[in-house]
């Protein structure tokens, strides 16, 4: 016990006298826990410490539909992380409670980041550092629909009328063993999907005065064109999880289904025969919506003012989104899934060439480019306005309750949309 309390000493006086500061640890939170997106991560981490031996990064995890309840009772309970891979829908409400750090000094020393994507706050400052971004289209089967002798589906009717042609007893045995779509129906990412429905039939969560809008007649309209494709889904709709419908997708049951990147890594581990067979397009335009849409996902880098050591953990964040580690990020974790933000990766040859991109790069080309001409997402649909009710709804479990409800068919479109409605004028006091 005394040998080691004089170990501790002649430590610090060996600091003290050279003038090294004692080592600090970081922790990073991720949504990432695929072990590939693991290792890209400790690769990353490992480098850093190298460079930076006075620093040392220690990686957690949790689920991305949990960050902002885990975030939040991280904070009030004094043991938050000094950096989060995050969602920009979280930013306003960590703003407005005063727990991010500013990262206008590594926005800057980046250079090369639109400012666009930038989260937009009450505060008018730069809280997080856009990392890259996923954009959700609606994957489809060129070889089926070709055989079909029908187009990928432009509006919500050709897209009932293409899921219906494209449900078929292909074996002749009596049972349907090629279905139309895809859907997600099961918690906790069946909201992802319904809001980009919603946004692309012209209907919002939450209009430009901050009013809850979810139960206008443009969101009921979209719940009951989606009732038209569920007889074209697999079997239990409502229990099919994210997971289970990139399978569905991949494994040839469905023939069409909306998705990010991550598609792409499920076709290369279940089915990479289907490569060739793989084309995207924008989500089809309801007859409220006046575009096609692209759900364009930002994942951001924030760091928290909480932390002792946010020098450090600022220091890891641009290290992080500088070229070697950048590219490393962009090819290995999840290729065509995180898609470049950096106005110096959009056309780098370094990246399309490598094969991880080179394979697949028609898809992601057309992904990038239906990202910056129809993309949208939470935080990006009302210009200029602060929501600072967006991350919190979303983050409620009711929506998705709701919406399994309806899926399940325990309830109609009116219904859950009234109680989602509801409770979210009730949570945030909104009349």
């Amino acid at each position: 016990m005394k040998k080691g309390f004089i170990i501790c000493l002649l430590l610090l006086a060996v600091f003290a006298v050279h003038g090294l500061a004692a080592p600090v640890t970081i922790t990073f939170l991720s949504p990432e826990t695929d072990p590939i997106s693991i290792k890209v991560d400790r690769d990353i981490i490992a480098a850093f410490e190298k460079a930076n031996p006075g620093i040392k990064v220690e990686l957690t995890h949790a689920n991305l539909n949990d960050v902002l309840p885990k975030l939040s009772a991280m904070l009030r309970a004094g043991t938050a992380p000094d950096v989060a891979f995050s969602s920009p829908k979280f930013v306003q409400p960590l703003v407005e409670q005063g727990y991010l750090a500013e990262m206008e000094d590594v926005f800057k020393k980046l250079g090369d980041i639109p400012e666009k994507f930038v989260t937009i706050n009450s505060e008018g400052k730069i809280y997080d550092i856009p990392a890259s971004q996923e954009a959700r289209m609606l994957y489809y089967r060129k070889d089926l629909f070709a055989a079909a002798g029908i187009q990928p589906p432009k509006t919500f009717d050709e897209w009932v009328v293409a899921a219906k042609t494209l449900t078929k007893d292909t074996d002749g045995d009596g049972k349907i063993d090629q279905y139309g779509i895809s859907l997600t129906g099961a918690p906790p990412e069946v909201s992802y999907d319904i809001s980009c429905l919603f946004w692309a039939n012209g209907a919002e969560l939450f209009d430009a005065d901050l009013k809850v809008v979810i139960d206008s007649p443009q969101a009921i309209e979209t719940l009951k064109y989606v009732e038209k494709l569920k007889p074209y889904c697999p079997p239990g709709l409502a229990n099919t999880t994210y997971k289970d419908l990139a399978v569905n997708f991949a494994n040839g049951l469905a023939a069409m289904a909306i998705y990010p990147g991550r598609m792409l890594l499920n076709i290369d581990r279940y089915n990479p025969e289907l490569g060739p067979n793989v084309g995207v397009v924008p989500l089809p335009v309801g007859p409220s919506g006046t575009t096609p849409l692209t759900h364009t996902a930002i994942n951001n880098f924030l760091v928290f003012k909480t932390t002792k050591n946010v020098e450090a953990a600022k220091k890891f964040v641009l290290f992080y989104m500088q070229d070697e580690q950048y590219l490393k990020f962009l090819v290995g974790a999840a290729p065509g899934h995180s898609l470049p933000i950096r106005n110096s990766f959009l056309d780098n040859p370094d990246y399309f060439n490598h094969p991880s991109i080179a394979k697949w790069e028609e898809v992601i080309r057309t992904s990038m480019e239906n990202s910056f001409k129809y993309g949208t997402d939470f935080h990006l649909r009302h210009s200029g306005v602060v929501d600072p009710y967006v991350g919190r709804a979303t983050a409620d479990p009711t929506y998705n309750r709701e919406m399994n409800k309806f899926f399940a068919g325990q309830a109609t479109a009116e219904q859950v949309l009234k109680a989602i409605a509801n409770e979210w004028r009730d949570i945030f006091g909104i009349n």
